[in-house]
């Protein structure tokens, strides 16, 4: 392993946290500091659940257990780990997406939230993870935590597990929809510790770590945190996967253990991205096929049977979500969009734009959080250059890189499967970015800067031009916006 997670022990008493842990911290990485993180927080929601049932005290009372969580995160793992003010940054990083999404929603959503907290009367889809979620509460509620759920909700829910798990939100600390930007800044910031965990793991020094951790941080890919989407939480969990390949890659058995686990984690947030699980794992086995056939063959036996069980259950989901006209419209939209392979540079070419041109949200409904997708958009493109000269260093002989390859292959397989996507979903296009981190923060500062103002002033020319040609509202980023 090129770099490993354990920060050099010192003979000085006392002993800090992570070293205290020694071993675990060595075999688990961060994984043990964010368990006992996500279970105190659940803990503190669930008193302040009890204890505060006014919509704005609940609210209060949730995002500080979050605080409470992250400072804990901070203190058994991340300032001796990274450094010493990541917890700080951290910190801002979570205020600033709650506090945008909180303003967010009641000033363009609900300006009568504290009157009404219970539902969310915006987007079909953005109701119906509401509903899913209320109902999974109240069935635990009626027959206790985490009971099994009757069959038709998983056959509603494509994303059944993690509706699931989001639900936990609203059986411990109540039904108020905003403790959900709570819930996504908090994913988005234990998403931000898994991307400086596998940067280091890929042998990045602490600092630039640091940076693609603060980076991951504040990346504007869900920064309206009060957005009802599966996708912040979900970003957790696909991060999650490829973080659980990388840390088993020492041992044949953890290898085998992680990867049904790692799809499992993948598949429930989008199916197509268990094909990103396996590219990955194949990646991260590979460098030890020569010491062990078998535990080549066995692999690729698993994975064969990994991605025969996703088909099997891909299908049966679309057999009865047909049943539903907005099924019937999304698979017409299917056929219209995927089109010959022909079409595919002008799908990356979108892929790659975005939502566009970036004034329709002044003059199009719906389009209230597209701003963000805006800036999300600069920070893709520029991550992309960065990256694309220095992928063929990672398939030299003897290249100090290599370690990489996983996770450069593994966002690659996600933006792929972004542009392929009905309506070019700019969501599902960014969504992998933040796996090119890793390797991207090792460019210069000179290099991140320069391009950053070279794309961004590129974007704004290009609306400007866009404009004075009379195509306003031509919608060129793809039919989701």
């Amino acid at each position: 392993m090129a770099s490993s997670l354990i920060v050099s022990n010192k003979e000085s008493i006392p002993l800090r946290p992570s070293e205290a842990l020694g071993g675990i911290w060595q075999k688990f990485g961060i994984l043990p500091a964010l368990a006992v993180t996500q279970v105190s927080v659940i803990l503190l929601i669930g008193i302040s659940g009890v204890l505060f049932t006014s919509p704005a005290t609940n609210l209060i009372a949730v995002s500080l257990s979050a605080l409470a969580g992250i400072y804990l995160l901070d203190r058994i793992c991340i300032r001796d780990t990274f450094c010493p003010r990541m917890g700080r940054i951290l910190v801002f990083a979570f205020c600033a997406r709650l506090a945008i999404g909180v303003v967010h929603y009641l000033w363009l959503i609900n300006p009568q939230y504290f009157i009404d907290s219970h539902h969310v009367n915006y987007l079909w889809d953005y109701e119906w993870l509401n509903d899913q979620m209320v109902y999974v509460r109240d069935y635990w509620m009626a027959n206790g935590l985490f009971t099994a759920l009757p069959p038709f909700f998983f056959l509603e829910n494509k994303n059944a597990f993690l509706t699931m798990y989001d639900a936990t939100l609203y059986y411990f600390g109540g039904v108020n929809v905003l403790s959900f930007a709570v819930w996504n800044s908090l994913h988005s910031i234990y998403t931000a510790c898994i991307v400086g965990a596998i940067a280091l793991r890929c042998g990045t020094s602490k600092r630039l770590s640091a940076i693609a951790m603060a980076i991951a941080a504040f990346q504007p890919f869900g920064f309206i945190s009060s957005i009802f989407w599966r996708d912040s939480s979900g970003q957790t969990w696909v991060a999650l996967a490829l973080y659980l390949l990388i840390l088993a890659e020492d041992s044949t058995l953890l290898s085998l253990l992680a990867l049904p686990i790692s799809c499992f984690l993948a598949f429930w947030q989008r199916q197509p991205y268990v094909l990103a699980v396996m590219a990955a794992s194949i990646a991260v086995n590979a460098r030890h096929a020569r010491q062990s056939k078998t535990r080549m063959t066995l692999l690729i036996a698993l994975i064969a049977g990994m991605l025969a069980l996703a088909v099997a259950v891909a299908q049966n989901d679309s057999l009865i979500a047909d049943t539903s006209q907005h099924a019937e419209d999304n698979l017409q939209q299917a056929d219209r969009t995927v089109g010959s392979v022909s079409n595919i540079p002008v799908r990356v070419l979108k892929g790659l734009v975005g939502p566009f041109p970036w004034y329709n949200s002044f003059t199009q409904p719906n389009l209230e959080y597209a701003p963000v997708d805006y800036v999300q958009q600069v920070l893709n493109n520029v991550v992309y250059i960065l990256i694309l000269p220095v992928i063929p260093m990672l398939f030299r002989k003897r290249s100090a890189l290599t370690a990489y390859i996983p996770t450069v292959m593994y966002g690659a397989v996600l933006f792929t499967l972004g542009v392929v996507a009905p309506g070019i979903h700019s969501g599902y296009v960014s969504f992998g970015t933040i796996f090119f981190l890793p390797l991207a923060v090792r460019r210069s500062e000179k290099a991140w800067k320069s391009y950053l103002v070279a794309v961004f002033i590129f974007f704004i020319a290009a609306n400007a031009i866009y404009g004075a040609l009379g195509l306003t509202g031509s919608n060129l980023g793809g039919s989701a916006y």
